[in-house]
């Protein structure tokens, strides 16, 4: 009887406890290598010098998009959201910041794994699955860190990306809405997710991103007008938002061969982008033929051509990939409903107990997912190493078609995205060879591998990502 009671004991101790310090390993890690960044020297970290500092602006009514050597370039809601942290002594404002990073890791991780299909907290969980989390956490740990090392926003935007997609597949749309909207507010480019919406017959949550993206970039004019008269939009829309349409495709505020985007990469391999803008007041005055451009008109013209037809390509090649056009996506029943006599339906199962068995996601909408996280950052004006802490969710989808569903054609994918990005590191292979894969553009090339590998795993978008578990509403 005592053996039988300490075999059930132990077997309830693996299932609780097991897979969540895993997952618990992960997240602690994480921060706890992370945490000395935001406590040494706070004052001189990335958090405090740009965004805190273009919040106490804001709060003065003073522009912030200004044209500098360390700059603000992001839209006015992100300096809107930073004035709480921003009235708090910079060390008491960096362990704020490193607390909102560090749910924002959780909540990330947490959506990666359900939205892929990785079971339920204190569920049974098997061997395959622990290899699924640790594997595509291994994958992208580099870029996992790396907002973390930059005090950026890009983790909380990726949580909120990723979070409002597993909000779409429980159903929850004025939460995937309101999450993708946020995100949008912040970054502008998870504005992609709206076209994809309405592709996917999620009017709502469509909605809902261009209400909360735009409305957040409009709050600032109310709560800290400027001085000047003019909006903070306008601002930014003048001075970074329309940079690349003057100087060419790849051309941005920062080292050139820390773009990473597919513009930023085909410039590079153009010879342009020799140098980043010149950060002069005069800068959003300059014609286009200004001193930042080092290439002839017609070599211009030729980039901007293959830059931005291959972003129409890899586009079209996705919605041919996906397929299915305005067909609703996510939910999927577990068991058909039966129908009586008068028209009522009724579930079998658990539901007979007067609670019905919800559908859960298929896999499609991670797949898809996963895709435009991936556009997102290839078709981007500037992507460094920061924003890549969003092909977490691509990890998640790709290492989950190869174990699970045992699709081999996903393991060269990932063995090359493992050669293309976590090793293509100064630490690795020295300061020189290091700094010309940042100029081949290897981590471009591991974000087109997710983008292919996630076209790939489209074979697998009607089956539901964890048979026999339902949702209670």
């Amino acid at each position: 009887m005592i053996r039988s009671l300490q075999a059930v004991a132990s077997s309830v101790a693996r299932r609780l406890l097991t897979p969540w310090l895993i997952f618990l390993g992960f997240w602690a890690g994480i921060v706890a290598g992370s945490a000395p960044l935001f406590l040494t020297s706070p004052e001189r970290t990335e958090w405090a010098w740009v965004y805190r500092r273009a919040a106490l602006r804001m709060q003065a009514g003073e522009p912030v998009n200004v044209i500098e050597p360390v700059a603000y370039s992001y839209p006015p809601a992100m300096a809107m959201l930073t004035v709480p942290l921003s009235n708090c002594s910079p060390r008491l404002g960096a362990v704020g910041w490193l607390a909102v990073n560090s749910a924002a890791l959780a909540v990330l991780m947490v959506a990666c794994w359900r939205l892929c299909g990785g079971p339920r907290p204190f569920s049974p969980i098997s061997g395959g699955w622990m290899l699924v989390f640790a594997g595509a956490m291994l994958l992208n740990l580099r870029y996992t860190i790396a907002p973390l090392q930059h005090q950026q926003f890009d983790l909380v935007i990726a949580a909120l990306v990723v979070g409002g997609c597993w909000a779409l597949g429980a159903g929850r749309k004025v939460a995937a809405g309101i999450g993708l909207g946020a995100a949008t507010a912040m970054k502008c480019t998870p504005l992609l997710f709206f076209p994809w919406l309405l592709w996917r017959r999620q009017w709502l949550p469509a909605a809902l991103l261009l209400a909360v993206g735009f409305g957040l970039n409009l709050l600032p004019d109310v709560l800290f007008p400027q001085q000047n008269g003019r909006l903070y939009v306008q601002d930014w829309l003048e001075s970074f938002a329309a940079a690349p349409a003057r100087h060419g495709p790849g051309e941005w505020f920062t080292e050139p061969s820390q773009n990473q985007s597919l513009s930023g990469t085909m410039a590079r391999w153009f010879g342009r982008s020799e140098s980043a803008i010149l950060p002069s007041k005069d800068d959003r005055r300059q014609p286009e033929n200004g001193g930042a451009v080092s290439l002839n008109s017609k070599r211009l013209i030729l980039l901007r051509a293959l830059v931005y037809g291959t972003d129409l390509l890899l586009i079209l090649v996705t919605l041919a990939a996906c397929g299915r056009p305005f067909q609703p996506l996510g939910l999927k029943p577990v068991e058909q409903p039966n129908e009586n006599s008068t028209g009522d339906r009724s579930w079998p199962g658990p539901s007979q107990s007067g609670r019905r068995q919800w559908p859960h996601p298929t896999l499609q909408l991670a797949v898809e997912a996963s895709a435009v996280c991936c556009l997102m950052l290839l078709l981007s004006p500037m992507t460094g190493k920061a924003h890549f802490v969003l092909m977490l969710l691509p990890c998640f989808v790709l290492i989950r078609a190869a174990l699970i569903d045992q699709d081999r054609r996903l393991w060269p994918v990932i063995g090359l995205m493992a050669i293309a990005g976590p090793l293509t590191t100064k630490g690795v292979w020295g300061r020189d060879l290091g700094g010309a894969m940042l100029d081949w553009g290897m981590p471009t090339l591991y974000l087109a591998l997710g983008l292919a590998g996630s076209w790939l795993a489209v074979r697998h978008v009607d089956q539901p990502v964890m048979a026999g578990e339902h949702r209670s509403p």
